[in-house]
């Protein structure tokens, strides 16, 4: 048996440990003081649960993309 290989004979997904994940513990700041204020959020995301993380990292976008295309400061 391939030592890959999941299912009935290796219990499955029971037997997978839980992935841990290490955030950054501080962020660095940019040039640009309206882009620091648009990604300040990101230190809360290990707060927000998985299924609400998208739509985070979609409103920093959004967000990112109208300042790019208000122009420089």
């Amino acid at each position: 048996m391939d030592q890959h290989q999941t299912g009935p004979e290796k219990g499955g997904n029971a037997d997978r440990e839980q992935a841990v994940v290490h955030w950054p513990r501080a962020m660095g700041t940019t040039a640009d003081d309206d882009v620091d204020a648009i990604i300040s959020v990101l230190p809360q995301l290990p707060d927000v649960p998985v299924a609400g993380q998208a739509a985070v990292f979609e409103r920093i976008h959004d967000e990112l993309l109208a300042d790019l295309e208000a122009g420089a400061d």
